[in-house]
């Protein structure tokens, strides 16, 4: 009696076996047809997506003269930095200041000081990269950095 309990046991364990295959191979079908890439699933042993480390390249001290609706000045002052995930990118970031300098002169000197000073940050970090995108397009270059952090704004 004892083999054929081990017998039956056996076959229970090929059979649920064989039935996991099956449903394994029909579930992942069924996801490939649905778009879904198993292979790139974040689960639990999945590795994560690989992504390149933001490097930032600080452009310091660049001021503006600011007008008031009354025709007085004032300065502000300010430091950026430049969010880049590779050498070449750092280079040229490095190579373009000049041009980053002037193009955030150029928009914000355009600019009145008490709108500049009651715009949210993220809508003034938006103009500046759109200044930035259309410079670049002018000068016929890729843009060598994917993002703009304002890391400091002193007002005179």
């Amino acid at each position: 009696m004892t083999i054929k309990k081990v017998a039956f046991g056996i076959i229970g364990a090929v059979i649920i076996s064989v039935l996991t295959a099956i449903i394994t191979i029909y579930g992942t079908q069924m996801l490939a047809r649905n778009g879904v890439d198993i292979t790139k699933s974040n689960g639990l042993f999945s590795s994560k997506k690989e992504s390149k480390p933001q490097k930032f390249i600080e452009v310091k001290n660049v001021v503006v003269t600011l007008q008031t609706a009354a025709h007085q000045q004032h300065y502000l002052q300010m430091d950026l930095a430049f969010a880049t995930s590779d050498e070449e990118g750092q280079k040229k970031v490095n190579e373009l200041s000049p041009v980053l300098r002037g193009t955030t002169v150029t928009l914000l000197s355009a600019m009145d000081y008490d709108a500049l000073r009651e715009m949210p940050m993220d809508t003034l970090r938006q103009k500046l990269l759109a200044a930035y995108t259309a410079r670049f397009i002018k000068l016929q270059t890729e843009k060598p950095f994917t993002d703009v952090i304002i890391s400091k704004m002193v007002y005179q």
